[in-house]
């Protein structure tokens, strides 16, 4: 059966609830005529569950420090914003990485660029990059080495470059005049 409207519950004793576990306690039943009763009553005392404000979530951006590096771009090719993040190795693997704004690369020359480094999380990070914009003739130096031929053989430009397999496809080769080869020795 259900108690009078205007009964009146009171703990009898506070119960200690500094430390997790069971406990017990005494609860005070004050009916309406004022007639009492007291009720033990088992109490469970759980262990604090921190609330937001206490919990510190770390974010990727917080975790990870991406580091610059200088880009070496052709004239007219904007260069991936990825390729100016040396470790990007170490980032998470579905880090998204852009140029805050184009990097100009109608010009030569040292350029200036952000790239955003944006984290599976939803964070970012921001860095400055260097980016250096050229002509194949700026970035690119043909390394020389010696050719033989046979007497009266004119032998091809590109054989005295020795490092041609590394220069632009499309690279051409000539001898700025024409070398003797009549004679014999160097």
């Amino acid at each position: 059966q259900d108690l009078p409207a205007d009964t009146k519950y009171s703990w009898k004793n506070l119960v200690e609830v500094s430390t997790p576990g069971e406990k017990q306690g005494t609860v005070v039943v004050t009916y309406p005529d004022g007639s009492k009763e007291e009720l033990s009553v088992p109490v469970t005392v759980l262990a604090p569950t921190p609330d937001k404000e206490s919990v510190k979530v770390v974010t990727d951006a917080e975790k990870y420090t991406p580091q610059s590096q200088t880009v070496t771009t052709e004239l007219g090719k904007a260069p991936e914003a990825k390729s100016g993040v040396s470790n990007s190795a170490d980032l998470p693997s579905n880090t998204k990485y852009s140029w805050k704004s184009p990097v100009d690369v109608t010009t030569p020359g040292a350029k200036q660029g952000t790239v955003e480094v944006m984290y599976p999380d939803g964070s970012k990070d921001e860095l400055q990059v260097e980016v250096k914009v050229g002509t194949d003739a700026d970035l690119y130096t043909p390394k020389v080495q010696q050719v033989k031929t046979e007497l009266n053989k004119q032998p091809a430009a590109k054989d005295s470059v020795a490092n041609s397999a590394t220069l632009p496809v499309g690279t051409q080769y000539s001898w700025k005049s024409p070398v003797d080869v009549t004679t014999l020795g160097d």
